[in-house]
């Protein structure tokens, strides 16, 4: 599969300026009160709102994978 350079170059340039001013929030922003499965994968999807266009429709935080972590 080609590849064209400068698009690449141009994509890895545009994804490293939205990496630059991108931040998760503090321990102290988290809300510190008991939620729900589905408020948290809500609450997980606004902190990862980058994800790029063709995964938006896609389950990516499920509550499977939370129940792994906690």
């Amino acid at each position: 599969m080609a590849y064209d350079k400068d698009l690449v170059a141009a994509k890895l340039r545009r994804w490293e300026k939205f990496l630059e001013n991108y931040s998760l929030p503090s321990w102290d922003e988290i809300p510190n009160f008991g939620l729900y499965m589905e408020q948290v994968v809500t609450l997980l999807y606004e902190y990862v709102d980058y994800l790029p266009p063709e995964l938006k429709d896609e389950q990516v935080v499920t509550p499977s994978a939370i129940n792994n972590y906690v």
